[in-house]
């Protein structure tokens, strides 16, 4: 429902502003606890915690849950800025027509409001990709580098289209079709198209500060399995040769049993993934 989503959105960022900005270490720990219970996390984690209270390994294993639950990933940490409170309140003053307008559909601007605000102007305006990276000018930029900032434009004019759409929905509110539910739809995908976005922003702000790859966005899973690869000892090549020796028949006589087709399509993904990675690791056994 649109208020869990909303709440979720909420508690994710504050969240990452806790991980972000809260040095000292039992605040850190109060704070987080009481997202992790106001998002609805794990109660058998959340008494434990609570039994427990503050101990600095603790504040590390509470940290990697509220992580988990709330999908915070190291692109949402990259991308951080913390509003001032000036910043805040200009993004929710929006046009004052359309705000009367919504009045009337409490559900409808709740939605609505909580999108404009976790927008930031450089997002509403779009990223100026030849003045903000100008790397992606160079003969030797990454291709992975270069197909994102497309990606990222074709996102962000289906950002605004869908923020046009919004817009357009909740301002009419006297259409009779105007329902929670396709308000809730329109909000969903525009939030999708607003995450990629950001995604694509992280790993462009991360390569620009470091020239290396950040490597959260699943273009770059060939990358990270390579890296993850190369830095493998001797031992652990011999190891992972024969998991996934095993783990490929395991696969393989899963398919050959199974009359889903969805499940086929799961499988045969997973299958093609530890064959790439076998192939990997008998190059770099022969290296070594």
């Amino acid at each position: 429902m649109p208020f869990f989503v909303n709440k979720y959105y909420k508690m994710k960022n504050i969240a990452i502003k806790i991980l972000k900005t809260e040095k000292d270490q039992v605040k850190r720990f109060n704070a987080l606890l009481g997202v992790f219970i106001n998002s609805n996390g794990n109660p058998n984690l959340i008494r434990s915690y609570n039994a427990r209270g503050f101990n600095p390994t603790l504040l590390d294993t509470l940290e990697y849950d509220v992580k988990q639950h709330l999908a915070i990933t190291n692109a949402d940490l990259v991308n951080f800025k913390e509003d001032t409170q000036e910043q805040v309140q200009q993004t929710l003053l929006v046009d004052s027509t359309i705000e009367e307008q919504v009045k009337s559909n409490p559900e409808a601007k709740a939605i609505f409001m909580n999108i404009l605000k976790e927008m930031n102007e450089e997002e509403k305006t779009g990223l100026r990709f030849s003045s903000e990276y100008p790397f992606l000018r160079d003969k030797d930029c990454p291709n992975e580098l270069k197909i994102l900032a497309n990606d990222a434009i074709t996102s962000f004019h289906t950002f605004k289209e869908l923020h046009q759409e919004l817009f357009d929905k909740v301002a009419n509110v006297a259409e009779p079709e105007l329902t929670e539910e396709q308000i809730f739809k329109i909000a969903n995908e525009l939030l999708e198209n607003f995450e990629l976005n950001r995604e694509i922003h992280a790993e462009l702000e991360y390569y620009k500060e470091h020239k290396d790859f950040l490597a959260e966005h699943p273009i770059f899973e060939d990358y990270r399995i390579e890296k993850e690869i190369k830095e493998m000892t001797a031992e652990e090549l011999a190891k992972a040769k024969n998991n996934l020796k095993a783990n490929i028949s395991k696969k393989k006589k899963a398919l050959k049993e199974t009359d889903d087709e969805e499940r086929k399509s799961k499988l045969s993904e997973d299958l093609a993934m530890l064959e790439k990675k076998q192939k990997l690791v008998d190059e770099r056994l022969k290296e070594k």
